[in-house]
């Protein structure tokens, strides 16, 4: 993992996030308890935290009514649109850096539909995402995952992980692709990161305008992720059926991501290399999405696919072994 911090700023960071990991992790669970608790009403439209630990329900007529529900001083307010109690249901479950153990029973825990309406809320988010991503430092910036989820999860925990009271404020997270196939964990992956997405643009996208950044990788195809392990994945955790119709939506959302970052304009960050077909940041910027990888362009395979050379007097295209 690469950041542009300094290392006293690292040290700090990692100080600070782990006193803070403990007291997110119970901010978490009771903001999703007050939620369900909440969700018993049929009349409430949104669920608030005032900072004081106090909740309010308000009636269908529009008068605020004090409810029973008292939230965690760290409770963040939560927008009933589209993705939101799912979102917060998921990184509740998901988003434990010390004591996430894989799950022993190999099902998956949210169905087809639950997987729809995620995809649906992140790609909402996407589609009005430049191709090329303009991000400030710092920045946190976080290789191939691969399915292995218990590796990210070692990371938040060293590192800091995104979250309302930590440094989720201050500190962008990006993420450059590869977040499915090979590992035994790509759903959980892949539907931490679309999370983290749709809760924080929805929580924060006025005072902390998107902190968390996800850009395409190669095996965020179909074609790819059908034979390293994704498709087969979703399969057997969810039922051939579910599992099929999962898949397929996943690689759907896919073809919106981003495809490349800019930091402070000195920094170009994408999946794979420049290649030699790409000479400046506009033919990024003029790729048009959705794009599927067999309608794409050189400059497209360039970015996902190309490996550098072991130094800058190896020039020109060969295999990689």
């Amino acid at each position: 993992m690469l950041t542009s911090m300094d290392k006293n700023s690292m040290e700090k960071l990692a100080e600070a996030s782990a006193a803070e990991a403990e007291a997110e992790a119970e901010a978490a669970s009771a903001v999703w308890q007050a939620v369900q608790a909440a969700s018993a009403s049929p009349a409430e439209e949104t669920y608030v935290s005032d900072g004081n630990s106090q909740a309010a329900e308000t009636t269908s007529e529009g008068s605020d009514i004090e409810a029973d529900v008292r939230l965690h001083p760290r409770a963040v307010v939560i927008a009933k649109e589209a993705g939101g109690n799912l979102g917060l249901m998921i990184i509740s479950n998901l988003l434990r850096p010390r004591n996430w153990k894989a799950p022993g029973n190999r099902r998956f825990f949210l169905d087809s539909y639950e997987v729809g309406e995620l995809c649906y809320a992140a790609e909402q988010i996407f589609m009005h995402e430049p191709t090329v991503l303009q991000l400030k430092a710092p920045v946190k910036v976080f290789g191939d995952l691969h399915g292995q989820f218990g590796d990210l999860m070692r990371l938040f925990d060293e590192y800091g992980f995104p979250s309302p009271a930590g440094d989720i404020t201050y500190i962008d997270y990006l993420f450059l692709g590869d977040y499915v196939d090979r590992g035994q964990q790509s759903l959980e992956t892949i539907t931490l990161l679309l999370a983290l997405k749709a809760m924080f643009h929805l929580q924060f996208q006025i005072e902390y305008p998107e902190n968390v950044h996800l850009i395409r990788g190669n095996h965020e195809a179909a074609d790819i992720n059908a034979l390293f392990g994704f498709r087969l994945e979703c399969i057997e955790r969810m039922g051939e059926n579910d599992g099929i119709w999962a898949w397929t939506r996943f690689n759907q959302l896919f073809n919106y991501l981003p495809l490349a970052a800019l930091i402070e304009k000195k920094i170009i960050c994408m999946h794979g290399g420049i290649g030699r077909s790409i000479h400046s940041v506009e033919q990024i910027e003029k790729l048009e999405r959705p794009i599927t990888m067999d309608a794409g362009s050189i400059i497209l395979m360039d970015l996902l696919w190309s490996d550098p050379t072991e130094n800058d007097s190896v020039e020109g295209l060969r295999p990689n072994a």
